[in-house]
């Protein structure tokens, strides 16, 4: 079984689970005990937990990327090898299907692919094939383990199906661009995973099968927080209606931001696209309001801010919570270390921090004791991928957010 990175789990009957954190090879143990006595089973090299790379192109002009790996099912020896090319290829990879000695031959291309912060993500590759004759049938699959360790056939074509030449041909190879043919495959449905992708040759001693420009794409999903008001801001004021502006920040790492709109109650008040992203909005009257904004980049990916609750309240403050709480991430940008600096006022006997993805999913959380004033948290944050999360901290005086980015 082969799983990405820090989604590989063993387990036997589901009671008990280990988390595989780095990549490499394990041993699998089962240990059996009645009152007769015990025997132990030990598979070796059972699991291999790939590292999960971020979407990326392979052309082969240079030979096999060190990204994908090679495989064969016991016992066979035919494998995905590197050849070059003439014509509209300069190099790609092949199956020599013909040189197998046995029929039903196997060779995969393995790799792990990291969608947690992707959109829109597509599997597409470059294939060419003819029939060697009717009496062969080779075959070109492509399959993916998810995020739980469950295998989905998601290409599957053979024969004429797979040909990208009209006729019949004996030790075909492509030579022209029109022998080959572009493939695409949607991985929509894996987005937010990490995954092992597995591109498979059955052979049937036909013709070698050609593979090139074998690439996944996606798009970036955007970041975008709320810069302002606040979360649990107070605003004082006497029951008329209090007009105020809402501002974001909104960032594309493979693109651009091509707008954000702002939303008050669930309740579209405004719309701007160019930084800074600010939009007016007007509170009618005392209570609590929930707010939230949208960005949407130059690719149609969007993201949601995660919500700001703000308090319309007396002009005495009598509502407003007394023990405030300040505090900063330092490092920000963090790498291996980074501290949450905070300031009660008050000592706080459990306080709950949690981290969250940019797509408000938990991913830790840990409870404290605070004494009142300064106080320094070790944030672990060298096990995460780059990119930008949020940190939240809960008081019995309110959620305080900050959001901080990992190199």
């Amino acid at each position: 079984m082969e799983l990405p990175r820090r989604y590989a789990r063993t387990g036997y009957a589901g009671r008990r689970i280990r988390n595989l954190p780095t990549a490499g090879e394990y041993n699998v143990r089962l240990r059996s005990i009645n009152p007769q006595g015990s025997d132990t089973l030990l598979r070796v090299a059972a699991v291999r937990v790939l590292e999960a790379h971020q979407p990326f192109t392979a052309t082969f002009d240079e030979g096999l990327p060190t990204r994908w790996q090679r495989h064969t099912s016991p016992g066979d020896t035919i494998t995905w090898e590197w050849q070059e090319m003439e014509g509209c290829s300069s190099a790609c990879l092949r199956v020599p299907h013909r040189s197998s000695p046995r029929k039903l031959n196997r060779a995969f291309l393995r790799t792990a692919i990291d969608l947690r912060n992707s959109d829109q993500a597509t599997l597409r590759f470059d294939v060419a094939y003819a029939i060697r004759h009717e009496g062969h049938f080779d075959e070109l699959r492509v399959n993916l383990r998810d995020s739980n360790g469950n295998l989905h056939n998601i290409y599957n074509k053979g024969g004429a199906v797979l040909a990208t030449w009209h006729t019949p041909q004996p030790d075909f190879e492509p030579t022209e661009c029109s022998h080959w043919r572009t493939e695409s495959v949607p991985l929509n449905d894996w987005q937010g995973q990490q995954i092992v992708l597995e591109i498979e040759s059955i052979g049937d001693r036909g013709n070698s099968i050609f593979l090139d420009n074998v690439a996944v794409w996606s798009n970036a999903i955007p970041t975008a927080y709320l810069a302002w008001p606040a979360d649990q801001a107070y605003f004082m004021g006497d029951d008329t209606p209090y007009t105020l502006s809402m501002r974001a920040e909104a960032f594309d790492a493979d693109g651009e931001i091509n707008r954000v709109d702002f939303f008050v109650e669930n309740t579209w008040v405004g719309t701007d696209t160019s930084p800074p992203y600010e939009a007016a909005f007007t509170l009618p009257g005392w209570g609590a309001y929930r707010l939230q904004a949208r960005a949407k980049d130059d690719a149609g990916s969007e993201v949601w801010t995660p919500v700001h609750t703000i308090y319309y309240d007396f002009e005495n403050g009598t509502s407003q919570p007394a023990n405030r709480l300040a505090g900063r991430i330092v490092p920000n940008p963090a790498s291996d270390n980074a501290f949450l600096h905070c300031t009660l006022f008050e000592a706080e006997d459990q306080v709950i921090l949690t981290l969250h993805d940019v797509h408000g999913r938990k991913l830790r959380e840990e409870k404290w004791r605070l004494a009142a004033g300064e106080n320094r948290i070790p944030l672990p944050v060298a096990g995460l991928p780059a990119g930008t999360y949020l940190l939240q901290w809960h008081t019995r005086t309110g959620v305080y957010p900050l959001f901080f980015v990992k190199q």
